[in-house]
């Protein structure tokens, strides 16, 4: 596992780079509204697949069971259902969240839940959407042990993209320009 957050910032922004390079028209159609959120996830979780081979990458990944190991024979068991992971919000509610995109190893190892991604349009900002999005992603790199979360707000052009990126729960970048310093 890459833990560098260099070279992994790097893998994102070349996944970024080549969306908005091969899929272009995605932000364009539509009046110049671009295509829907999820339509651009999918798409961008196609390309981080290319750079993470080792890893699963889930679009609105919804595992709705616990697992247990049998002490016996080792083997996995679902244990009972659940509604998804669930997380605190600002008031001390439970609520249930799905990330944008997980990068994990589909088993039972927690320090397998690689990174995580809430993204959002351009045209799609309001503060109560990107203060459940932070929500979520102090969570998962807290609580969940997510090494990274990426909040990536992608712009109508490339050179408007922004990320803001969680460690521990906490945010290490907030609201850089992805291509800003970049060739």
């Amino acid at each position: 596992m890459d833990t560098n957050l260099l070279s992994i910032e790097e893998k994102v922004r070349s996944c970024l780079n080549e969306l908005y390079t091969r899929d272009f028209f995605l932000f364009e159609r539509n009046y110049g509204e671009g295509v829907g959120e999820r339509c651009l996830t999918f798409r961008f979780g196609m390309y981080l697949q290319s750079k993470f081979e080792d890893y699963y990458v889930d679009v609105e990944y919804d595992n709705s069971m616990i697992y247990s190991l049998d002490e016996n024979d080792g083997s996995v068991r679902e244990k009972k259902e659940k509604k998804r992971k669930q997380m605190l919000d600002s008031n001390g509610f439970e609520s249930s969240r799905i990330p944008d995109i997980i990068i994990h190893k589909r088993d039972l190892i927690p320090a397998n839940d690689y990174l995580c991604f809430e993204l959002k349009k351009w045209n799609r900002i309001n503060r109560s959407y990107l203060k459940k999005d932070y929500e979520v992603l102090e969570n998962l790199t807290c609580d969940y042990m997510y090494l990274f979360g990426f909040h990536i707000i992608f712009g109508k052009e490339k050179e408007k993209t922004k990320w803001t990126i969680f460690k521990h729960g906490e945010i290490i970048e907030n609201d850089v320009l992805v291509f800003e310093n970049s060739a």
